[in-house]
């Protein structure tokens, strides 16, 4: 499972399931728990070269609501036209990315409407989010630890 952390202070959450989620380039994040006990995404490789993680997500997927009722979808359109802060969180692997840019296939524009009557285009539609490998500390976006997030 995948967790998108949005905004400035990484505060709203939605979670999805991916049809697939690879690393183009390898990893450079780790989780490393702080003198307090409370984990920190930290980088755990010195050398610098690119990372890419390519996570593809269903229709079903990008039609999930948070609590506001605001569909994974919309969020992401949002959070890429206003240049915020968004985590991609992969829980079973522990490691975190930074939003690098967002391309729906088939192209769809971001006035569309998803909505239920779509259903049959499940299987055709993908939002693909390409993150790069730059130091993603939680810290330092100004939200709060870890746990308390989760």
């Amino acid at each position: 499972m995948l967790r998108f952390w949005f905004g400035p202070t990484v505060s709203d959450a939605i979670d999805a399931n991916p049809a697939g989620f690879y690393l183009a380039h390898g990893e450079n994040f780790a989780v490393a728990d702080d003198l307090k006990g409370n984990p920190h995404i930290v980088r755990f490789s010195t050398s610098c070269f690119p990372t890419r993680a390519v996570i593809a997500l269903p229709a079903v997927q990008l039609a999930n609501e948070d609590t506001y009722e605001r569909t994974l979808r919309t969020q992401l359109i949002w959070a890429a036209e206003q240049g915020l802060e968004l985590i991609v969180f992969e829980q079973t692997t522990m490691k975190a990315y930074r939003l690098f840019a967002l391309q729906f296939n088939p192209g769809i524009s971001a006035s569309d409407e998803y909505g239920g009557g779509t259903a049959d285009l499940a299987t055709e539609l993908q939002a693909l989010v390409v993150a790069n490998g730059d130091f993603t500390d939680f810290d330092a976006v100004g939200s709060v630890n870890w746990r308390e997030r989760d």
